[in-house]
Formats: C-alpha cells, sequence, structure tokens
C-alpha cells in the first residue's frame, strides 16, 4: 500500500497492516470451519468480532486474537473518526456474509455453477470494500456518507472487486482444488462448460 499512497503515514499503515492480519487469519479459520462442516462455529465467532469492533469491553476468557482486535479498534479510533468507523464495521459485516457463503459451499460440497450468483457475491470475497475503506482512513480522506454510498461509486468499487477477485480465482485454483474449495471461477466455469456440452450431447 506504501507504493500506491507513499503520503499515508507509517503508524496508519502499521494499522492497517495489523488489521489485514488479523482479518486474514480469521478468514483463514472461517475456511476451515467450512470444510470441516462446523459451521455452527461462524455465527458466534461472527459476532464476536462485530461486538468487538463496536466496543464490547473484553473478559478474562477472552482469547488473544480479541485482545489484538481490540487493540486495533482503539488505533483505528485515535487516527481515524467515528463515522468512518460505523462503515468499516459495515463492510466487515458484508464480508462475513461472503464468509458464511463460501463456508456452506465447501461444507456441503456446492458448486456456484450461475454466474450471476458467482457475479453477485464476488466483490465481496476478495475484501477490497475493506481496503477501499482504509484508503480513506490512510489519506484522512472524509468523504460524505452520500458520496461513498453513491451509486457511480459502488459500481467503480464493484468492477475493480470482481476484476482483483477473478485474478485471485486464477492464481489460486491449484491451491484450492487441492484443499477441496469449490467457490472459485476458474473451476466452476470450466465445470459449467463440461456441463452445457453434456446437455447439448443429450
Amino acid at each position: 500500500m506504501y507504493a500506491a499512497a507513499p503520503q499515508v503515514s507509517l503508524e496508519a499503515l502499521k494499522i492497517i497492516s495489523d488489521c489485514t492480519v488479523c482479518l486474514s487469519l480469521f478468514d483463514d479459520e472461517c475456511e476451515s470451519a467450512g470444510l470441516s462442516k462446523q459451521l455452527e462455529w461462524l455465527a458466534p465467532e461472527h459476532a464476536q468480532v462485530i461486538d468487538i469492533l463496536k466496543g464490547a469491553e473484553l473478559t478474562d476468557s477472552d482469547t488473544l486474537f480479541a485482545r489484538a482486535l481490540r487493540n486495533i479498534r482503539q488505533r483505528l479510533l485515535q487516527h481515524g473518526t467515528s463515522e468512518w468507523m460505523l462503515g468499516f464495521i459495515e463492510e466487515v459485516e458484508r464480508f462475513f456474509k461472503r464468509q458464511f457463503w463460501e463456508a456452506l459451499n465447501n461444507s456441503q460440497g456446492i458448486k456456484p455453477y450461475l454466474a450471476a450468483t458467482y457475479r453477485q457475491i464476488c466483490p465481496l470475497t476478495s475484501g477490497m470494500f475493506l481496503f477501499f475503506r482504509f484508503t480513506l482512513f490512510g489519506e484522512r480522506i472524509d468523504l460524505p456518507t452520500e458520496i461513498i454510498k453513491h451509486t457511480l461509486v459502488n459500481q467503480m468499487e464493484e468492477v475493480a472487486s470482481l476484476a482483483i477477485g477473478w485474478a485471485n480465482d486464477i492464481l489460486s485454483i491449484e491451491k484450492e482444488i487441492m484443499s477441496g474449495q469449490s467457490d472459485n471461477l476458474t473451476l466452476f466455469t470450466g465445470l459449467r462448460l463440461v456441463a452445457d456440452r453434456f446437455e447439448c450431447a443429450a
């Protein structure tokens, strides 16, 4: 990110980096939960993350992950605004919807053949909407909510997210096949083409 935005402060970059690592590790855990058919694990974990980001107090039983996330929240608020934080939490919640969708597919062996379904979910799968919010955070750009949620802005973000998501699917296809994941554009597009040929032959 520094190469793309060299004017962002070192402290802001540290916060963004720590938050990215934290959420990435959590995403890996969620994928494992889906692959091992432990979907009941996801809902309470998602709820706890959102509660912490909203300011819930820690307890003696909280994990190191929860404590790290609480620290990140405090640092986000020190550098950003409460309004930015609300928008960021909203994007995290959307990201979690994608996590559950992927986990459900993987746990049940569901392959999302329909491009329309994938196109609707894919912008959330790359997590890029979180990074769009990080850009505002790092640059200290205070845009009105009506601008951030404007249709044209959302369309540009969606196109960028689709491009990144599709590129990631192409690059990660081998790893995802080996791990048993099924929600990959390259994989299900190939399967759809095979299915279409069988239907034509029949």
